[in-house]
């Protein structure tokens, strides 16, 4: 890293300190935020502002429509069991999911070493397991959840088609045994008007909260933008988390 990059990288991480200790205080607190896609997104942004990510199922995933993530959440069980490769990630045989492995982008080389490849889909699948173990917990808990979900820009440019799949997200989560729960949804500046005619009477659909920002990552390039870093860091300032880390030394799919 040269001189400017190194001074350039210090700075903003003075001005990210300052901007959390003047901050106003969150307008909610949960116990967990856990994302549910639509891609990575929600998680990496969530992770460059608090420098901590709890793991969960959908954290590094691409998920292919809302209709696809309702149908993983009521059917969990089938989630994860087989992956055929879909370079650099694993799409789930079952499901319009695809996950991203452990595995350093060299094993998706032709060249590289066949069982690289079968230790990364084996890791995968264990791992899943275990997360799909950490989700189902959550429906015995009473502690405040939120959930953040990023839609599609083509599910954003159809807001009562949005307005129906998002109540159906609700009652999939509700249908599972989710209890204390709220649903934010991240849309886009432009499409929030349009968004928020759909929900004007948020009493008839309770449990979902709208935040905007000014623009959604590209699908492949969700760690390198564009996108709105300001936007994020206002919407996590706003719904704060009560979880900690009880290590320090955790290894995430991407640092930040």
């Amino acid at each position: 890293m040269n001189l400017k990059k190194s001074i350039t990288k210090r700075i903003t991480r003075i001005a990210d300190k300052l901007d959390k200790l003047f901050a106003p205080a969150p307008m909610r607190t949960y116990s967990h935020i856990i994302s549910c896609g639509c891609n990575c997104e929600v998680a990496f942004q969530f992770l460059s502002y608090h420098g901590f990510l709890e793991s969960h199922l959908f954290n590094w995933c691409y998920i292919y429509s809302t209709n696809d993530l309702v149908k993983a959440i009521r059917d969990l069980d089938s989630v994860g069991k087989d992956f055929s490769p879909l370079p650099p990630m694993w799409q789930d045989t079952g499901h319009m999911i695809s996950f991203h492995g452990r595995g350093k982008a060299e094993i998706w080389a032709p060249e590289a070493d066949p069982t690289l490849l079968q230790e990364d889909k084996a890791e995968l699948i264990s791992r899943l397991a275990h997360l799909k173990s950490k989700f189902k917990s959550l429906t015995h808990s009473t502690e405040s959840l939120l959930f953040v979900y990023k839609p599609h820009l083509a599910e954003l440019n159809d807001p009562e088609t949005l307005r129906i799949k998002t109540v159906e997200l609700r009652d999939a989560l509700s249908g599972i045994g989710m209890k204390q729960f709220d649903i934010l949804l991240v849309v886009t500046h432009d499409t929030l008007p349009a968004i928020q005619a759909q929900f004007t009477d948020l009493s008839s659909v309770p449990g979902i909260i709208i935040e905007s920002i000014s623009c959604h990552a590209p699908i492949r390039s969700v760690t390198t933008g564009p996108f709105d870093k300001k936007g994020w860091r206002r919407i996590w300032a706003k719904y704060a988390t009560t979880y900690r880390p009880t290590s320090k030394k955790k290894k995430y799919k991407f640092n930040h």
